[in-house]
């Protein structure tokens, strides 16, 4: 079983940064902002975390797919700084018009400089795991993340989600947490 961590915190609280620092560690995996974007910034908690069993279709269909309130975001030119997917350059396979899926737009670019032939080979995986709860499932998803980035422990950071802390500490009860907090005063400035 891979090390579980999920960095959590409020916006602006540094954590893309830490993000970006713990990516140069060769035993951990960076999964950054999945998260936000699987629940469509915040648009679908209660979808994405599914009560009951959920199986990899299920899962396929909520990080494959391009969510609306992001995408739209794209469409009009207006993505967050954090989104990593070359959406603009008409090489790559998505766009503005055609949508960006959920785990595209940030987690897998984070991750690898061919975040297309990552989605493609996660397909065959995801899509094969048998019903277990949304916690098992998404534990199963960053595993082979992290396996696949060679890290020992995965890390999990998305801006904003001290909101759905509950909700992860119930899915992933051996996981450690660090909750990142920074000075109102800095963040407004």
């Amino acid at each position: 079983m891979t090390g579980q961590v999920f960095i959590v915190g409020t916006g602006r609280c540094g954590s893309t940064l830490l993000s970006s620092v713990l990516r140069l560690h060769p035993a951990v995996t960076s999964i950054s902002e999945f998260v936000s974007f699987a629940t469509d910034l915040g648009n679908q908690i209660d979808a994405t975390f599914a009560a009951g069993e959920v199986d990899g279709r299920w899962l396929w269909k909520l990080i494959a797919t391009p969510m609306p309130r992001q995408n739209l975001m794209l469409r009009h030119d207006v993505a967050m700084d954090e989104v990593l997917y070359p959406w603009r350059d008409r090489t790559h396979r998505f766009n503005g018009e055609t949508g960006v899926p959920a785990i595209s737009q940030v987690t897998l670019p984070h991750l690898t400089d061919d975040p297309d032939g990552w989605l493609d080979a996660l397909e065959p995986v995801v899509t094969a795991f048998p019903p277990a709860p949304v916690g098992i499932q998404l534990g199963r998803l960053f595993d082979w993340l992290a396996a696949r980035d060679g890290g020992a422990t995965w890390v999990e950071r998305s801006g904003g989600s001290l909101r759905v802390v509950h909700r992860l500490i119930g899915h992933f009860p051996d996981a450690r947490f660090v909750h990142l907090v920074r000075d109102g005063r800095d963040t407004a400035l």
